[in-house]
């Protein structure tokens, strides 16, 4: 088990996570959706990575993980972007 735990807290790691996490969702994104061949089998990876660590990933970390993904482009667009969003462009998102 502490091997498990290291590769989810070591601070080495974090990279190599977040790029290997982009690439899986750009086959979500990219690869015609989770429907798609490519979409599913990046599905099907993803879920046996996470599968090894079972109780390790607490459901809270789990959720502010997938929260990121809701909230964090709105943050950035709000606070980069070189227009603020339209209403309609705001309630799409």
């Amino acid at each position: 088990m502490l091997c498990k735990s290291r590769q989810l807290a070591a601070t080495e790691n974090v990279g190599r996570r977040a790029e290997d996490t982009a690439i899986v969702i750009a086959e979500f994104v990219n690869g015609g959706g989770l429907d798609s061949e490519r979409g599913s089998i990046a599905l099907a990876r993803m879920n046996f990575l996470h599968a090894r660590y079972g109780s390790l990933i607490s459901r809270e970390d789990k959720l502010y993980t997938l929260s990121t993904f809701v909230f964090e482009p709105a943050i950035f667009s709000e606070r980069y972007e070189w227009r603020a969003l339209t209403p309609l462009e705001a309630e799409a998102r």
